[in-house]
């Protein structure tokens, strides 16, 4: 047995990912004339022109996000004028978020969630972050949901993301019923984050009303786009 699979796949998956946000920083830290194209086998855009271009042309440049698709359609993963038509339901409120005169309201709700802590142990650092993040998203779209009822679907749902990103770069071995357990995990998050947001009259009336403005789009969709 070799000594990668002795290490639990949530640890292989964390130390990959890791490894590769570090050589990025590391990448930012190079004047733009001496980076490489490439880091490993992954092709890296740094310039903005260039980034925006990619992702105002979903025809052109098509994505393909391999396994994290398990997680269900979302603009992360749809093409073409899928990806235009459910983007044009939430550009409105993301520019007007991004301006500058915004930048105070997250700073508050980032200084609010920090003061709270008592004990600054690094998994409440991490929660408080974490609410911190989603008060900042719901304030972007306008309505006002309890973090904590979400909270804990969404550090399961990104345990699952990074595993199925790792093996999208990192095959399992040939049998191996991993990713088939995987995708029955991931199914029992989902199923527990939708009976949570059918607790939130807010959450739901933005699904609908994203469901039917515009081009619409099946309620599942846009749920798995959230």
């Amino acid at each position: 047995m070799s000594a990668s699979n002795e290490i639990p796949i949530d640890r292989q998956a964390s130390v990959f990912l890791n490894h590769l946000v570090l050589a990025l920083f590391d990448r930012a830290a190079k004047p733009p004339s001496e980076r490489s194209d490439r880091l490993g086998a992954l092709f890296v855009l740094d310039d903005a022109n260039d980034i925006e271009r990619v992702f105002n042309d979903p025809i052109t440049f098509e994505k393909d996000f391999s396994l994290v698709s398990a997680v269900g359609p979302s603009r992360f993963n749809m093409n073409g004028m899928d990806w235009i038509n459910i983007r044009a339901k939430t550009q409105r409120q993301y520019a007007k978020a991004g301006k500058p005169s915004a930048v105070h309201v997250y700073q508050d709700i980032y200084q609010e969630e920090l003061l709270r802590l008592t004990n600054c142990r690094p998994h409440q650092l991490g929660d408080a972050l974490s609410r911190a993040a989603l008060r900042c998203f719901f304030s972007a779209l306008g309505i006002e949901v309890d973090p904590s009822i979400l909270l804990r679907h969404f550090l399961e749902l990104r345990r699952m993301v990074e595993l199925l990103q790792y093996r999208s770069w990192v095959p399992a071995a040939d049998g191996s019923p991993e990713l088939e357990e995987i995708e029955i995990e991931l199914s029992s998050i989902l199923s527990r984050l939708w009976q949570s947001c059918q607790e939130s009259q807010p959450l739901m009336d933005m699904f609908n009303r994203f469901s039917v403005q515009g081009d619409p789009f099946p309620l599942k969709t846009v749920f798995t786009d959230f």
